[in-house]
């Protein structure tokens, strides 16, 4: 603190506020004036330097630097002091001692004050120090407020840091949760695209079902065109051979032979149309053995085949069961829970300590303005007393009497306010070891001088932390039963992978891709292999046909012999192409 003395227009003011213009540039300075300052802080040093009209300049360790932070214009007057606030009477010793150097220094060296006090005496100093002190108090009580409201504020902001701590612990403890809860998620998300790969299978069976009912209703049309062609054939050669026996020439001879050949011509390129047919479904047999059995050469039997029904017979249930949970939205959704003694425990201490925090009072927080109001009552009351009775000494009754009425009711009233704060702080001593009590019995470890404000806090955590252990263990009991469900179905469909493994070599395994591939070929390979058969048996029984109606051509043609028409033997050489041409053709198909 620096003390600027000196007479009356020395340039005090003029030097308080050529300094004030370095830290506050916007408050007027009045006269003109140039200033140059150096503070130091610890181990910076400031340098400031500022002419009328223009900015002030700061140098920082003899570096230019922006100005120090200051607080705002209306508070620049909380930094400056007068001389009556330097010689208060009421001040302390240094106070006191700084007052005595200030007034020697204004006075030239000559204590004015005690000067003063000795040859005018005042009968009005008692007043005026009285208005003095009262004013002091006055003083003193409104920074004391202002301190209580700092430090509620304080309290404020360390309740909600105290809050913010709570909560960030109570996420930490929910951390190995919540990381549970997203391996079950990406369980249940592959489980769902499982799920939906085999959802396709129905409708890819569905399709191979309607081509191959296609397929065969057209191999049946065709049998069918095939039979008819045959009969019609035959009909022809029955027809042919009996008006030849009738007429017996060798034109109608050689007319019934020609219709013969053309009716063998005719069943042999059905028979060609039958052998192409059988050869695509051989190819397509072969293909969906390939598709079913990669890598392996040898023919899928029966054993394998049951296998594999098997295996789709676990994928079934697996998606049926998956199917049950629809989605990982209804698991969020809390359905019902099986039994958990862990649970039904920690439910029953969370009750427990609920209706324990109901009997906690309400923590109103200290009130900042109860002490001192209620000395300050009191003081007021023994003033009116006092005044009381000096008036009665002084013969003015009437004042006096009212005075010293007001003053006794005042004690009264303080007293009996004094003996019901006493007994409300019983009271309430009572109720909280009461419940220090029953927090004790409860597990709970409190401290004797715990605020309400803190049992009540420490008994919420320990609800929410109760609530969250019970919906935890109700949560992972609800998927150890799932996780077991899905476990033995998948052993069921690995024990099959394992048959296919072990008996026919097939090296495949759950996670493999291409199983869904082999399920859903499995049908397509049955399929063709009975078509194929069904094929092999009709192109037998029309080789068996053509055998029958060659000999039966044969004999018709043997009583000519070698004496043979020409055009029957141009048939006869046709009818032989014709044969190469199908052999030719069935070969290279």
């Amino acid at each position: 603190m620096n003390i600027i003395t000196g007479p009356n227009g020395s340039g005090k003011s003029s030097l308080t506020r050529a300094i004030r213009s370095l830290f506050w540039p916007g408050i007027p300075t009045g006269a003109p004036f140039s200033v140059e300052a150096r503070f130091q802080d610890e181990a910076i040093v400031w340098q400031a330097a500022r002419e009328d009209g223009r900015p002030a300049r700061w140098w920082r360790d003899g570096e230019e630097h922006p100005a120090p932070t200051v607080p705002g214009e209306p508070l620049q007057r909380c930094y400056e002091m007068g001389i009556l606030d330097l010689v208060l009477p009421s001040g302390g010793e240094v106070e006191r001692q700084l007052a005595a150097i200030i007034n020697r220094e204004i006075s030239g060296g000559v204590d004015l004050v005690a000067t003063a006090r000795t040859l005018f005496p005042d009968r009005r100093t008692l007043a005026t120090r009285r208005q003095r002190n009262w004013q002091e108090a006055r003083r003193l009580l409104t920074e004391r407020q202002q301190e209580q409201r700092r430090l509620a504020a304080e309290e404020r902001q360390l309740t909600e840091l105290r809050r913010q701590s709570a909560a960030g612990r109570q996420a930490a403890d929910h951390l190995p949760w919540w990381r549970d809860f997203v391996q079950h998620a990406e369980a249940a998300e592959r489980m769902g695209t499982l799920q939906v790969r085999l959802a396709s299978f129905p409708a890819a069976m569905d399709r191979v079902h309607a081509d191959d009912a296609q397929t065969l209703s057209r191999l049946q049309r065709e049998q069918a065109a095939n039979r008819h062609a045959q009969e019609e054939a035959a009909d022809r050669l029955q027809q042919a051979r009996a008006a030849m026996l009738e007429q017996n020439g060798p034109e109608a001879d050689l007319e019934s032979v020609a219709r013969y050949c053309e009716a063998l011509a005719t069943l042999e390129q059905r028979r060609g149309n039958t052998a192409a047919e059988r050869v695509r479904a051989e190819a397509r047999l072969e293909q969906a053995r390939r598709d079913l059995a990669p890598g392996q050469d040898r023919e899928i039997g029966t054993p394998a085949a049951e296998a594999y029904d098997q295996l789709a017979r676990a994928f079934a249930r697996l998606a049926e069961r998956e199917g049950r949970k629809e989605g990982l939205d209804n698991l969020l959704q809390w359905p019902e829970w099986e039994t958990d003694p862990r649970a039904e425990g920690a439910a029953a201490r969370r009750d427990h300590l609920r209706s324990l925090l109901l009997l906690t009072p309400p923590d109103r927080g200290p009130v900042p303005w109860l002490p001192g109001l209620f000395w300050l009552s009191g003081l007021v009351a023994l003033i009116a007393l006092g005044g009381g009775v000096w008036e009665i000494l002084d013969g003015r009754w009437t004042l006096g009497a009212i005075l010293v009425v007001a003053g006794l009711a005042g004690l009264g009233n303080l007293g009996g306010a004094e003996g019901k704060r006493r007994k409300n702080r019983s009271a309430h001593a009572a109720r909280q070891g009461e419940i220090l009590s029953a927090a004790q019995a409860a597990g709970l470890n409190l401290d004797q001088d715990a605020s309400p404000a803190e049992i009540a806090r420490l008994l919420e955590e320990q609800i929410a932390l109760l609530s969250t252990t019970a919906t935890r263990d109700q949560w992972r009991a609800f998927l150890e039963g799932r996780r077991r469900a899905l476990e033995t179905d998948t052993r069921e469909a690995t024990e099959a992978l394992a048959r296919l493994r072990r008996d026919h070599g097939l090296a495949l395994e759950p996670a493999d891709p291409d199983l869904l591939n082999l399920l859903q070929a499995l049908p397509r390979y049955r399929a063709a292999r009975d078509e194929a058969a069904a094929l092999a048996a009709e192109e037998q029984q029309q080789q068996e046909e053509r055998d029958r109606l060659l000999a039966r051509l044969g004999a018709e043609l043997a009583p000519f012999g070698e004496d043979a028409p020409p055009d029957l033997a141009k048939a006869q050489a046709a009818l032989q192409r014709a044969r190469r041409k199908v052999e030719l053709f069935r070969e290279r198909q």
